[in-house]
């Protein structure tokens, strides 16, 4: 029975990867801020109220095979001052786990970054070679883990695997995949028709498969891996399974997208014209060659599955 860590266990993926860990039959100790009625009673809480300020993570992981370092900040907040909070969160404390990962005899350190690693946007679908492109804050903070991440795995032979999945969605999510949601639910007609671009999105059920395969290879699975679904939706398709799965009808109205564009730009929406607009495809056939990872959902039941009751 693998002895599993789990940060971030009550979030939105945590509490969702946690109950399929325990079908594994896995032993689940998740880190929390006060004692959650969310989580299975077979898991052992560890109560932590402020988790950086933990000076003895080796003693808590001694018995741990894998830790699953899910907690982190999304960057919603924006500023300098939060910028600097973000690095604190997502880069230094993962630093921090790694290394008392490596001093207490850890097998295996998988960390939840994301594919805004690579880049905002994609003329060709984005491979773990690429060149990593930024766009803002939080994607460096995670970059900037990944980094860290690699070289204590150099200098201590800890095996680090390093996941970046592209949004994620699932019931319960909220940021951007919530506003498409609600922007559905208006019952109005959207200026988002004829939009041919390519996207892709991470269903909660795929992205915890993906976790549990790299737990039962026969070799322990380390480095960096794009994970996603394996259809590409365009915004149109994204909007349209959404009120299918919703069970409502949808209007979607074709609108120019150099105006659309320049609409959002006048009210300093701009990035939110990137996501609609541009492409982001990610190439997962790293993870399907060296691990036989398929993801096992497609997009379409994944939403069905979202408003399901």
């Amino acid at each position: 029975m693998t002895q599993i860590y789990v940060t971030g266990a009550t979030g939105f993926i945590g509490q969702y990867l946690v109950k399929d860990l325990l079908e594994d039959i896995h032993q689940v100790t998740a880190s929390v801020r006060r004692l959650s009625n969310s989580l299975p009673s077979e898991i052992k809480q560890d109560v932590i109220d402020d988790i950086l300020q933990v000076s003895h993570w080796e003693e808590k992981f001694e018995m741990i095979d894998v830790i699953i370092h899910l907690a982190g900040d999304n960057g919603y907040k924006a500023g300098e001052g939060d910028k600097r909070d973000l690095e604190a969160i997502n880069a230094e404390l993962t630093e921090t786990l790694a290394r008392s990962a490596a001093q207490a005899g850890v097998k295996q350190f998988i960390f939840l970054s994301s594919a805004k690693v690579n880049g905002d946007n994609s003329s060709a679908p984005f491979t773990e070679t690429d060149q990593p492109q930024p766009n803002d804050a939080y994607a460096n903070s995670k970059l900037i883990a990944e980094q860290r991440l690699l070289k204590v795995a150099e200098e201590t032979g800890l095996k680090v695997l390093i996941i970046r999945p592209t949004l994620v969605y699932g019931k319960g999510a909220k940021g951007n995949f919530q506003s498409l949601v609600k922007l559905v639910d208006l019952k109005l007609p959207l200026p988002f028709g004829g939009i041919h671009n390519k996207r892709n999105l991470c269903s909660l059920q795929n992205l915890s498969h993906f976790i549990r395969t790299c737990l039962t290879h026969p070799q322990i699975a380390h480095g960096v891996f794009l994970v996603a679904d394996n259809e590409s939706l365009s915004t149109s398709d994204i909007f349209s399974e959404i009120a299918q799965a919703k069970g409502k009808s949808l209007r979607l109205v074709p609108l120019p997208s150099s105006l659309m564009k320049l609409l959002l730009g006048l009210i300093g929406k701009s990035s939110i014209a990137d996501r609609l607009y541009g492409s982001f495809e990610v190439d997962t056939s790293k993870a399907k060659k060296l691990l036989g990872w398929k993801p096992p959902l497609k997009t379409t039941k994944a939403f069905e599955l979202i408003f399901k009751d």
